[in-house]
């Protein structure tokens, strides 16, 4: 599976957010660097089809997308447990909850639950989805370092042998990760292969 950007330009209201990004991703773990700001929701959102370049195209072939979104997002009249079979019927859910320790918080709605446990049962839902690509949007913001460290467990575990792409401000995350870097600077994208 694999993603090209062919001579994408993304503008909001006239400015420039991205510009003249030329870049080809295939499979494995990439994470996107850059300040508050950046471009780095835009470039996940324009994957995912939910943005469309101002000029030219961003391309995945078909591939089912999966999105964890900076926000949960969960259905608020679903438990935790619902929300995720209503995106993966044939997911067995005890088994992501446990591995994002939210066993406890599977019956529950997510009005009862803190902000930290309704970010790991957003991300337990994109998780579950058998997707091509994975879109992860900080994924671990607003999460203690025991948290933090399940998160980067699930993530390996559960996305492993696909597209990854993960927002993140977290440097030892996104260092755990062992994946490829993409800088996001000005308007410019850059992979930096030896990051």
């Amino acid at each position: 599976m694999s993603i090209v950007f062919e001579n994408v330009l993304k503008m909001y209201n006239g400015t420039v957010v991205l510009q003249n990004v030329n870049l080809t991703l295939k499979n494995g773990v990439f994470t996107l660097r850059g300040a508050s700001g950046a471009g780095k929701t835009t470039f996940l959102r324009l994957i995912a089809d939910l943005e469309k370049p101002d000029a030219g195209t961003v391309c995945r072939d078909g591939a089912v997308v999966s999105y964890a979104f900076q926000e949960p997002r969960l259905f608020p009249q679903l438990t935790v447990s619902e929300n995720i079979l209503a995106v993966s019927p044939e997911q067995p859910d005890g088994e992501i909850l446990a591995a994002l320790g939210l066993s406890r918080a599977s019956g529950k709605y997510p009005h009862e639950l803190s902000g930290g446990m309704k970010k790991r049962a957003g991300l337990a839902r994109a998780l579950s989805v058998d997707a091509d690509i994975y879109l992860l949007d900080e994924p671990t913001s607003g999460q203690d370092p025991a948290h933090a460290e399940l998160i980067l467990a699930a993530i390996l575990r559960y996305t492993a042998g696909k597209l990854t792409l993960i927002a993140t401000h977290d440097e030892t995350f996104r260092r755990a990760l062992h994946g490829k870097t993409i800088d996001i600077e000005g308007t410019s994208v850059v992979l930096n292969d030896n990051d």
